[in-house]
């Protein structure tokens, strides 16, 4: 989860889950819920690569990368800023340097027996003219589909992370022009999708996937309830967030809340035959660690009930992080919280 991409979302009321979008669609092929299953204990990269990057950052991720195989996740999100690495002109094509540069952390990721998301973050010249930019995302994705076409299925995509803004109305459109640009090339190749306006679980029911592309994973987002999550953190543009210092968690029926939640995707998964992908759920690090610890229990725990893989933010990066920075440790109780087979106070 990004600064600006909450910018909208938090606005935005939940809105009822209603009839299922396939609910009559055969189910033909089990191979995907086993791709999902790769993705059982996945982490957030909490940086956003760009072109800036250089061979430190690349170094960096890489011995990062190694520490969280060895840490028990399964596979890892990387966000990616793909269009500041792209040339302005009709082609879109991408700098041949950056993505020499994700070919190694694909490479690596493979080689340690994980699962890796390349991510298309950080794209608001779409949210805000999807129109005019529809052609640079297409073009983003006919040339990864070609250029991965003969990696495993340990290589997943992620074409848009939280649609947002105007695509909001325009998403289900675009959905099918960007799955026949990657099945040209890679026809089994898994892809996450998920819902409108930040990938809120609310909107399920308003995504549309075609019934025969059964090599989809469908995401959503979870902060709920963002008194809690989003305590103290000013750049958060919804509210009085230092006024929510101190929220603790639970409160009264917000574990009902949140179970009702899970299991409202779980039904609609179920309904439509699709695996379920919990991408995003963390909480600011002004929460009293006991609290987090047990919205992070809770959280997981649902997603695992409801057979949903699911992918905690973050490490490494600045905020909601498991790792300090300053002191150089891992929040052990946050690690016991999603991994409690593993760890211990």
């Amino acid at each position: 989860m990004t600064k600006y991409y909450l910018q909208i979302f938090l606005f935005i009321t939940g809105t009822a889950f209603s009839s299922p979008v396939h609910a009559n669609t055969p189910f033909h092929d089990s191979s995907i819920f086993i791709d999902n299953q790769q993705l059982a204990r996945t982490i957030n990269i909490g940086y956003v690569l760009n072109s800036e990057m250089n061979n430190h950052t690349i170094d960096s991720l890489l011995k990062q990368l190694e520490t969280l195989k060895e840490m028990h996740f399964t596979a890892a999100r990387i966000p990616i800023d793909w269009i500041s690495a792209m040339d302005s002109g009709k082609e879109f094509i991408i700098h041949d340097s950056f993505l020499q540069n994700i070919d190694q952390v694909v490479q690596k990721v493979l080689s340690l027996q994980m699962a890796l998301i390349l991510d298309n973050h950080s794209d608001e010249d779409l949210m805000n003219d999807p129109v005019r930019w529809r052609s640079r995302l297409l073009a983003l994705w006919t040339q990864l589909a070609q250029h991965y076409k003969k990696i495993s299925h340990q290589l997943i995509f992620e074409p848009l992370a939280e649609p947002h803004g105007n695509m909001n109305p325009y998403w289900n459109s675009l959905i099918p022009d960007l799955l026949a640009r990657i099945r040209t090339y890679d026809p089994e190749r898994p892809v996450i999708i998920g819902p409108i306006f930040f990938n809120q679980p609310d909107f399920l029911n308003q995504l549309m996937l075609p019934a025969n592309d059964r090599c989809i994973i469908v995401s959503f987002h979870q902060y709920k309830p963002v008194r809690f999550t989003m305590q103290g953190e000013i750049w958060f543009p919804y509210g009085k967030p230092l006024e929510w210092i101190g929220t603790p968690w639970p409160q009264k029926d917000e574990e009902k809340s949140l179970d009702l939640l899970f299991s409202r995707v779980g039904i609609w998964a179920k309904a439509n035959h699709r695996p379920v992908f919990l991408g995003e759920f963390g909480v600011s690090s002004f929460a009293d660690i006991p609290s987090a610890s047990r919205w992070i229990q809770f959280n997981r725990s649902e997603a695992e009930k409801n057979g949903f893989s699911w992918a905690f933010w973050s490490c490494y990066g600045f905020e909601f992080s498991l790792f300090d920075a300053k002191t150089q440790r891992w929040n052990i109780k946050f690690l016991k919280a999603l991994m409690p087979e593993y760890y211990s106070d």
